[in-house]
């Protein structure tokens, strides 16, 4: 993937899961990864679940980058 590659954030909020992912403009994923839902609790510990995937797929962005250079 080119540094200047444009990629969209994908995440699918589901009952058990957490799926996200970064998308290119032809629909190529280039990180994806899923993890549990909190469901228990308050609605803000699925909030933080959510976020928490985000920010970890930026992460796995960078460090994929600092990789291959």
């Amino acid at each position: 993937m080119e540094p200047t590659t444009k990629l969209v954030i994908g995440i699918d909020i589901g009952g058990t899961k957490v799926a996200r992912g970064l998308v290119d403009a032809c629909g190529e994923i280039h990180v994806r990864s899923r993890t549990p839902m909190i469901t228990a609790g308050e609605a803000s510990k699925g909030l933080a679940a959510v976020s928490a995937a985000i920010q970890a797929l930026f992460s796995a962005l960078l460090n994929d980058r600092e990789l291959k250079r």
